[in-house]
């Protein structure tokens, strides 16, 4: 249904509504979940994406 609802409309440059609240949003979330696995993979972890016990355990130096 997002799909469709969103039809041909696109984020234009200086917009203000909803949609570009949510396009940053799911970037920033993509930018996390990278930097979570880039943390992961440097530090010999499961390269899964989730901050689970372990990467936080690794976050904190312990």
């Amino acid at each position: 249904n997002s799909k469709s609802a969103l039809g041909k409309h696109y984020v234009k440059r200086k917009e203000t509504q909803y949609l570009v609240t949510a396009v940053e949003i799911a970037l920033m979330c993509s930018g996390l979940e990278a930097a979570v696995k880039q943390f992961q993979s440097d530090r010999g972890l499961k390269v899964d994406g989730i901050a689970g016990r372990n990467t936080i355990l690794k976050l904190m130096d312990v």
